[in-house]
C-alpha cells in the first residue's frame, strides 16, 4: 500500500495559517500559505501573493495557478506551487493552489487535481473559487501547463463561465496520457499495490468514482486561450478532440470559436512537449490578467513573437507534395512540410490492388518499408487528415521499387508527386 506524506509548509518561507473553509471565505486572509480543511473532508493548500483578494486589485482577472508534473520528486514533501516567480515578475497578484493528491502521496509526481477515491479535489477547488468570487466580486484567470492546464480547463468547466483560462500543452483526456503515469496515479489515489493496475482497470476505477477525465464541453468552455506547441504529440491525442468537441474553426496557425471566446494558438517552441518561451507566457499572462480577450491576446502574441508563432498553411488549402527515394534495402516516402498543426498521415503500400502494408494515421510524415519483404510494391496510397477530420488522398506510383539505385542509374532516386 502507499504511504501518506507529511507536508512541509515552512519550506516556502512564508506565513502559514490553518482554516476551515467557511472561516477562510468570511475572513480576510493575508499573503502566505493557507491550509484549508474543506467541506469534503479534504485539505487544499493555497498560497496567496500580492493581496489577490484585496479590494484594491488593479487586474481584470486574478491569476490562479495550477501545477503540472513535479520533476525530480524523489519523495520530497509537498505542497508544490507553480506561478510564484512569473506572477511576481509582472507585479501581478496571484493565488497558487497545490495538488492535494501529490501533497498526500510522496511517490506521486502528477495527479491532475483529480483527488482520490475519498475526495473530489476538482469539485472542492471549484466550489472554493466560486465562493471567493462571490465574496470579493472578482473574476479569475485559471493558469497552467500540461497537467496543470488540464486542471485549469476542468475547473473552468465546473465554474460554468465564471472564469477565464490561459493554458499551454494541456492534457484534455487523462486516459490518453502516458499509461504509466495514469496507472501510477490510480494506484496511489485508490490505495492499490504498485504494479497491480493496468490502463483498463484504471479507466474503470475512474469512471466508477465519477472522476472527470475529459475536458471540452461545448456548452460551458468559454474565454480560453489555449497555446500548443505544433510539434507535440498532444496535438493528435488532446488538441484534435478538444477542437472537435467545441466545434472550433481552423485557420492556419489557430483554431477558434466564431464568437472569439475560445482560441487555440499553435506555436513552434522546440521538439515534442516543449513549453512556450518564458517571454511568451509572461506576455500572455499580463494581457489576459488586464482584460484582453483570448483572440486579442493571441493576435498580440503573434505580432510580438513572430518567430514563435510562424505562419502555417491553412488545412483547407494544404495539398501535400510527396516525394520518394530508395536505397538498396528500403523505400522512403514523405510529405514535404511545413504542414498545418495536427496534420496526420497514413500510407498503404500497394501491390496492384493488394495492400501489402498499412501505416495508420500518425503525425510522422515519413513512411519507410522494404518492398522485398512485402512480395513487391508498385505504388503507395497516401492519406492526410487535418484536425477537423477532413481527409485527402493521392497515389504515388513507384518505378522498379525492388531494384537498387546503383542498378538503375537512369531512374531518379526521388520524384515529387502531387
Amino acid at each position: 500500500m502507499h504511504s501518506h506524506g507529511e507536508p512541509d509548509l515552512r519550506q516556502w518561507g512564508v506565513h502559514v495559517e490553518d482554516w476551515d473553509e467557511d472561516e477562510f471565505i468570511t475572513g480576510n486572509p493575508a499573503d502566505g500559505i493557507h491550509r484549508l480543511h474543506v467541506a469534503d473532508n479534504g485539505v487544499v493548500d493555497v498560497l496567496l501573493r500580492g493581496s489577490p483578494l484585496g479590494v484594491s486589485s488593479t487586474v481584470a482577472r486574478v491569476p490562479v495557478f495550477f501545477a503540472g508534473a513535479v520533476t525530480n520528486r524523489a519523495n520530497r514533501p509537498g505542497p508544490f506551487f507553480s506561478g510564484h516567480t512569473i506572477s511576481a515578475s509582472q507585479g501581478l497578484p496571484a493565488i497558487l493552489i497545490a495538488d492535494p493528491t501529490i501533497t498526500d502521496h510522496p511517490e506521486l509526481s502528477l495527479g491532475w487535481y483529480l483527488g482520490c477515491d475519498r475526495f473530489d479535489a476538482l469539485g472542492a477547488i471549484a466550489r472554493l473559487l466560486r465562493r471567493l468570487a462571490a465574496r470579493y466580486g472578482c473574476r479569475f484567470l485559471l493558469v497552467g501547463g500540461s497537467g496543470g492546464g488540464y486542471a485549469a480547463l476542468a475547473i473552468a468547466e465546473r465554474l460554468e463561465g465564471c472564469a477565464s483560462v490561459l493554458c499551454w500543452n494541456p492534457q484534455t483526456d487523462v486516459l490518453e496520457y502516458n499509461p504509466r503515469d495514469v496507472t501510477r496515479y490510480v494506484e496511489s489515489a485508490f490505495d492499490r499495490e504498485s504494479g497491480t493496475v493496468d490502463l483498463a482497470e484504471a479507466r474503470d476505477l475512474l469512471r466508477t468514482a465519477d472522476k472527470q477525465t475529459v475536458v471540452g464541453r461545448a456548452d460551458v468552455a468559454r474565454d480560453i486561450l489555449y497555446l500548443q506547441n505544433s510539434g507535440d504529440w498532444h496535438v493528435g491525442k488532446h488538441v484534435a478532440p478538444f477542437v472537435d468537441r467545441l466545434g472550433l474553426s481552423l485557420d492556419g496557425g489557430r483554431a477558434y470559436h466564431p464568437d472569439g471566446s475560445t482560441v487555440v494558438g499553435f506555436g513552434s517552441w522546440g521538439e515534442g512537449h516543449a513549453v512556450p518561451p518564458r517571454d511568451v507566457i509572461l506576455r500572455a499572462l499580463t494581457l489576459m490578467a488586464l482584460g484582453s480577450t483570448p483572440f486579442e491576446c493571441l493576435e498580440q502574441l503573434q505580432r510580438d513573437h513572430p518567430a514563435h508563432f510562424p505562419e502555417l498553411p491553412s488545412a483547407e488549402d494544404h495539398v501535400p507534395q510527396y516525394f520518394w527515394e530508395r536505397t538498396h534495402s528500403a523505400i522512403r516516402i514523405s510529405a514535404k512540410g511545413p504542414h498545418p498543426p495536427g496534420m496526420t498521415f497514413a500510407y498503404y503500400a500497394m501491390d496492384g490492388t493488394r495492400r501489402a502494408k498499412v501505416r495508420w494515421y500518425e503525425s510522422d510524415a515519413d513512411f519507410v518499408f522494404d518492398p522485398r519483404e512485402l512480395g513487391g510494391v508498385d505504388s503507395v496510397a497516401c492519406f492526410v487528415r487535418d484536425l477537423a477530420g477532413s481527409q485527402r488522398s493521392t497515389v504515388v506510383t513507384l518505378i522498379d521499387p525492388e531494384q537498387g539505385a546503383t542498378d538503375r542509374d537512369d531512374v531518379p532516386a526521388s520524384r515529387p508527386t502531387l
